[in-house]
C-alpha cells in the first residue's frame, strides 16, 4: 500500500555542518559540479591553514546521505554515498538528506528523489524562484509530496533491485574513468617525457626542441584527410529529410563519459551523406568557450559511439569533423589535440564575431607542428588502446540499456 507524505516527514534536511573553527584539518571537498547524478568525478583535498578553503565547504556527511544541489537543480547535481570518509565535506549549495530509517529505507528514498516526475517538478520549482538564477530552499524540498510504500520490507525489496542495477552501472562509470587513465598514462609515457628515457633526441626546427631521433615534424593538415562541416538541420518532421541525432560541443564530454539525449534534427539527405559521421572520426568544436575555457575541446567517434545512436550522427554547425588519413591513428590524435587544448594553446588560435570565440581552425591545421611517431610506435599504441577505447563506448551502451531497464522497474513499482 502507498501513501503521500511530505519528504520533511520521513528525512531530516541539512541534519548537520561544520562551522569554520571545528573543521577537520583535513577534507574531502566536493564541490557542487563534482557530483552528477549519482557519478563523482572530482574531490579536492585541501589542509586548513595551507590551502584556501572554500567558505561553501561546511555540510557534514554520512553513511545512507543523499546530497541534492539547490542551484540550478537542472544540472542533476545530485547522489547518494555509501561509508563516506569521516572528514568528506560538501558544498553548502547542497541540501543533504538522513532518511528516518524507521520510516524510510535510505536508498528507496534516494530512488523516489530522483524519479522523472519529481525532479521535474523541483525543476519547474526552481525556475519560478525569485532569485537571480534558479534555485529552491531546503524547505522547498522539506514540503514535496511525495508517495511511498508504507511496508518498510516492500521499500527494501524495491531499492534492491535499483540498488543492484545501480551499482552495475557505476562500477562501468568507474571502469571507464580507470581506463582513460590507463590510455593516458601509456599516451604520456611512449610520446612524452623523452628526457627520461635515455633515448638519442635531436634538435627539431619545426618543433623548437629535441625529438626522438628518427621521428618526423609534420604539420597537423598533413595528418587530415577529409574535414567535414556540422549542420543544424531543421527541428521539422518532413518526409524528404532524415532523421539524426546531432552533437554539439556542449555535448562532447557526455559522449566519450556517458550516455545522453541529443537532439533530435533532420537533414536533406544529401547534406546527411556529405557530414555523416563514421567511425574513427573526431570532432573538434570552433565556437564557444570562455574567459577561462578556450574553444577546441575534442570528441571522438568510434563503432560503438555509432551504434548507440543507430548510426544516424552528425555535428552541429559549431563543429568541425576530422577524418584521419590513417584511422587507427584516433586515439593518438585525440591524446594529442586534448594535450595541446590542456595546455591552453587554442588560446592563441580565436578570433571573436557577435560575442562568440571562435577557433582560427584553418591556422591551427597549417601552422602547428607535431611530433610525428615512427609507425611501429603508432601501431604498437592502437594495439594496446582500441579494444579500451572500444570497452569505454561498450560500457555506455551498456548503460543505457540497464537505464532503460530501470525505467521500465520505475513504472511498475515506484509510479
Amino acid at each position: 500500500m502507498k501513501t503521500k507524505i511530505k519528504v520533511n516527514q520521513v528525512a531530516f534536511l541539512n541534519n548537520d555542518s561544520y562551522s569554520k573553527s571545528n573543521l577537520p584539518n583535513e577534507i574531502e571537498y566536493i564541490d557542487i559540479k563534482s557530483m552528477t547524478e549519482n557519478i563523482l568525478t572530482n574531490i579536492q583535498y585541501l589542509k586548513k591553514d595551507v590551502d584556501n578553503i572554500p567558505s561553501r565547504a561546511r555540510r557534514k556527511i554520512k553513511d545512507k546521505t543523499i546530497i541534492y544541489s539547490s542551484v540550478r537543480p537542472r544540472n542533476n547535481h545530485y547522489g547518494f554515498f555509501e561509508n563516506p570518509h569521516s572528514n568528506m565535506v560538501v558544498s553548502t549549495g547542497y541540501i543533504t538528506i538522513d532518511a528516518n530509517e524507521d520510516i524510510v529505507d535510505p536508498y528507496y528514498l534516494y530512488c523516489i528523489l530522483t524519479l522523472p516526475k519529481n525532479l521535474e517538478y523541483v525543476y519547474k520549482l526552481a525556475d519560478s524562484a525569485v532569485s537571480s538564477y534558479p534555485s529552491i530552499t531546503p524547505e522547498d524540498l522539506g514540503n514535496m509530496e511525495i508517495e511511498i510504500e508504507t511496508d518498510l520490507n516492500e521499500q527494501k525489496r524495491i531499492s534492491n533491485l535499483f540498488y543492484t542495477i545501480d551499482k552495475i552501472i557505476f562500477n562501468n562509470n568507474k571502469i571507464n574513468k580507470k581506463n582513460y587513465n590507463i590510455c593516458s598514462n601509456l599516451y604520456n609515457y611512449l610520446f612524452n617525457n623523452f628526457s627520461n628515457k635515455n633515448l638519442n633526441l635531436e634538435y627539431n626546427e619545426n618543433l623548437k626542441k629535441y625529438i626522438p631521433k628518427g621521428w618526423k615534424s609534420v604539420l597537423i593538415n598533413e595528418l587530415i584527410l577529409e574535414l567535414k562541416l556540422g549542420d543544424w538541420g531543421s527541428d521539422e518532421i518532413k518526409d524528404d529529410l532524415i532523421e539524426t541525432s546531432c552533437i554539439r560541443g556542449a555535448d562532447f564530454e557526455n559522449i566519450i563519459q556517458k550516455n545522453n539525449e541529443l537532439p533530435l534534427r533532420f537533414l536533406k539527405e544529401q547534406s546527411f551523406n556529405e557530414k555523416r559521421l563514421l567511425s574513427g572520426d573526431l570532432l573538434i568544436e570552433i565556437s564557444g568557450g570562455s574567459p577561462t575555457q578556450s574553444t577546441g575541446r575534442i570528441c571522438y567517434i568510434n563503432s560503438y559511439t555509432l551504434k548507440r545512436f543507430n548510426n544516424n550522427l552528425v555535428s552541429s554547425n559549431f563543429c568541425k569533423a576530422i577524418s584521419l588519413n590513417n584511422k587507427e591513428r584516433y586515439i593518438w590524435f585525440y591524446y594529442l589535440w586534448k594535450s595541446m587544448y590542456d595546455s591552453g594553446v587554442f588560446f592563441n588560435f580565436e578570433g571573436k564575431t557577435s560575442g562568440l570565440k571562435n577557433l582560427l581552425f584553418d591556422d591551427v591545421i597549417n601552422n602547428i607542428y607535431v611530433a610525428l611517431p615512427p609507425k611501429e610506435l603508432m601501431d604498437y599504441f592502437f594495439r594496446k588502446t582500441n579494444k579500451i577505447f572500444d570497452n569505454i563506448q561498450n560500457n555506455i551502451n551498456m548503460n543505457l540499456y540497464l537505464k532503460k531497464i530501470k525505467e521500465k522497474y520505475y513504472h511498475i513499482f515506484l509510479n
